[in-house]
């Protein structure tokens, strides 16, 4: 007589509470910031590319809620030797030198009320770190964007964190007399339009989701979707994405994440 092999439902060998326990453990803080599509993108003067003037996107065709609570997930980098997908530096043809990394994202069943991030979180969404700062330096220019892209945890000091181009001089120089104001950095009445300097700051990383990791988001291509087991995402640094902040003055969240 033939013996059926004994094969355990896959709740017993992927658990959604072992999973989420773990990460309870062993995760991380992350705030989520859910995406939109900017209607600019068709209604501005070229179709289908959004609209440097926009005051909602500031010309990213992306825009973004405020910051979800925190939940407890993971934020994986690679280990071992050298890959494309640690965090670094490089030299951009088209926009010059950026921040890279492409690390996973985890989602738990249990993020945010009723499981809200969980079942809603997408592409284009972003991810903030909630407990990592790092160093960031902004280019910024009066008249025009005067906003830092990163402003979640944000921190500029009172004084020497900004400095301009002397065309006189040609050198960097510390600007004296500048006022913060939330993400905004003001330089005094002095300086004229189209004065160009960077501020220096501190700020949350923030990472935007741009391809689901591990099947179709949702399911997961394990035990036909018996059991809801995190979601996963490859994210990319904000900072590419910041380079298309061409929108001036004060727009708020939208001029930043």
């Amino acid at each position: 007589m033939p013996i059926t092999p004994w094969i355990p439902n896959i709740n017993m060998l992927m658990p959604r509470q072992g999973y989420e326990a773990l990460l309870a453990q062993v995760g991380i803080r992350l705030a989520w910031k859910k995406s939109h599509s900017c209607p600019c993108q068709w209604g501005g003067p070229l179709p289908g590319s959004p609209d440097p003037a926009c005051q909602t996107c500031s010309g990213r065709g992306i825009y973004w809620d405020d910051a979800s609570t925190p939940f407890m997930g993971l934020l994986t980098w690679s280990a071992g030797s050298l890959t494309p997908n640690d965090f670094g530096a490089r030299e951009d043809q088209a926009v010059g030198q950026i921040q890279r990394g492409e690390p996973t994202i985890t989602i738990p069943y249990n993020a945010g009320p009723s499981g809200i991030i969980w079942q809603n979180a997408t592409l284009f969404d972003a991810f903030v770190e909630i407990d990592s700062f790092e160093r960031y330096t902004s280019n910024l220019t009066v008249g025009g964007v005067t906003a830092v892209p990163y402003q979640q945890g944000l921190s500029i000091a009172a004084s020497g964190a900004v400095t301009y181009y002397d065309t006189q001089t040609n050198m960097a120089t510390p600007v004296s007399g500048y006022t913060v104001s939330g993400a905004n950095v003001l330089l005094p009445d002095n300086f004229p339009l189209d004065t160009a300097y960077t501020v220096e700051f501190m700020a949350n990383p923030v990472f935007v989701a741009f391809h689901s990791a591990g099947g179709y988001p949702r399911v997961r291509p394990f035990g036909a979707g018996a059991d809801a087991l995190p979601r996963r995402f490859q994210a990319q640094a904000l900072d590419v994405w910041a380079r298309a902040r061409t929108s001036p003055g004060d727009l708020g969240p939208n001029n930043g994440v």
